[in-house]
């Protein structure tokens, strides 16, 4: 499959960046990147000269789309979009990927018309898998204690997403799946020390980096069978670890 994924320089982006790229689903990967991506994995992968094959484009902003940039996304099935923020900042929460659904979809409709590049006759929907978090809150007149700015600019920029098939008219081709990790911790705290604090991440609502990046690129390759949309962390660190075979 034809995979673009966004975020591949933050903690979490890099750890699903790792898991891409030893995806044998995964022919083709887009990273959309603001500066030139430094990444042993990738490195190492790219001199491999394995699948999948990787293509990296720089952008100068992520809410302008150029045709050029479009005819490059327009094939792929899924997006990862993993970047975001820890203040709410609306610009990179809503604007950004907004900017790129609106550019997406655009160049869907014109192929369907017979207009430019993509836009073809899709077998499945196309899945966009938000990286989240599990204290995000969409209703923006909610009273919070803490980082409540932060909570509702992420929660509004999920909001937006996870409606924006039903109000862009697109439900036949365009799929949005939230993903709502708890604390995410280092992937190399298990197994060496698993017996003894899994149980404890699982009541606190903690996963690792490992488990949310196998979830979250597993959703994206396979989508969803039983037709659950917003995952919590306790439902991806359940798949996570099937995927991880644990």
């Amino acid at each position: 499959m034809n995979l673009l994924l966004t975020g591949a320089s933050g903690t979490i982006g890099s750890t699903i960046l790792t898991q891409t790229l030893s995806n044998p689903h995964i022919t083709s990967l887009i990273l959309l990147v603001r500066r030139p991506l430094t990444n042993l994995a990738l490195s190492t992968h790219q001199e491999s000269g394995r699948k999948p094959e990787v293509k990296i484009i720089i952008m100068e902003g992520f809410n302008i789309y150029p045709d050029e940039v479009v005819d490059e996304i327009a094939g792929c099935e899924a997006c990862i979009w993993a970047m975001g923020t820890y203040t709410g900042d609306s610009v990179v929460e809503v604007e950004y990927p907004t900017a790129f659904a609106d550019a997406f979809l655009r160049r869907q409709r014109e192929g369907r018309k017979g207009k430019g590049n993509g836009g073809l006759e899709r077998k499945e929907k196309f899945r966009f898998v938000f990286l989240r978090g599990a204290y995000t809150v969409e209703d923006q007149d909610r009273s919070l204690w803490f980082m409540p700015s932060a909570r509702r600019g992420n929660g509004l920029g999920e909001k937006t997403l996870r409606l924006y098939a039903q109000e862009n008219a697109c439900e036949d081709i365009w799929q949005t799946y939230i993903m709502k990790p708890g604390g995410i911790l280092p992937s190399s705290i298990l197994p060496s020390m698993g017996f003894i604090l899994r149980p404890v991440m699982d009541v606190v609502g903690a996963i690792r980096s490992n488990e949310v990046a196998a979830c979250i690129v597993d959703i994206a390759v396979h989508g969803s069978e039983d037709g659950k949309f917003v995952w919590q962390n306790g439902d991806m660190v359940l798949r996570g670890r099937a995927v991880l075979g644990e």
